[in-house]
């Protein structure tokens, strides 16, 4: 029978180290009890990132998962409102494309990028109130940003909360309003 004594777990099945007999420590900060189907039923493990997107710190008694401003990126071929973080490759058609509005939708530092494969073009519309700011120019209020050929791409960063982008990369000839 499993349970806890004394702020110790115990139970029978139960390896918290991976030798035998069991050694019911925890080998490093951060470790974590993890359910298995293959004998010992519970082990000690370690939370990783293999792609490195998110970024793992332990601070006793707390783990903090942080994705900081990596960019995940996905195929499209239909348009619509543009997600932080997110990369579109546009796959297919003439998608149209928005940035995020509305309060707290988008933070300082906070990344989109889009790029044109074997659709025919993209664009960023904006609201009203958002603009970007492309080298030395700045789009007009609720302007937008559009491709122009196939490889055509940008990446936009966040430069102050739910109004202002850059284009901190752009490859192709770039359009806007």
């Amino acid at each position: 029978m499993a349970g806890f004594r004394n702020e110790t777990i115990w139970g029978k099945n139960v390896d918290f180290s991976g030798t035998n007999p069991p050694a019911p420590t925890m080998v490093t900060d951060g470790q974590l009890l993890i359910a298995s189907t293959a004998a010992p039923n519970i082990k000690v493990g370690t939370l990783t990132s293999t792609n490195n997107s998110v970024s793992i710190t332990y601070a006793s008694p707390n783990i903090n998962l942080a994705t900081g401003s990596s960019i995940f990126w996905s195929s499209v071929g239909a348009g619509g409102a543009l997600l932080v973080h997110h990369g579109y490759i546009v796959a297919s058609g003439a998608l149209s494309f928005s940035l995020p509005t509305g309060a707290g939708s988008s933070a300082v530092g906070d990344m989109i990028a889009i790029l044109l494969d074997a659709g025919t073009s993209w664009t960023i519309t904006m609201a009203g109130t958002q603009r970007i700011r492309f080298g030395n120019i700045q789009t007009s209020l609720g302007g937008t940003l559009a491709s122009t050929a196939s490889g055509d791409a940008v990446t936009l960063v966040c430069t102050v909360a739910d109004t202002m982008w850059a284009v901190v990369s752009s490859v192709g000839n770039i359009t806007w309003t």
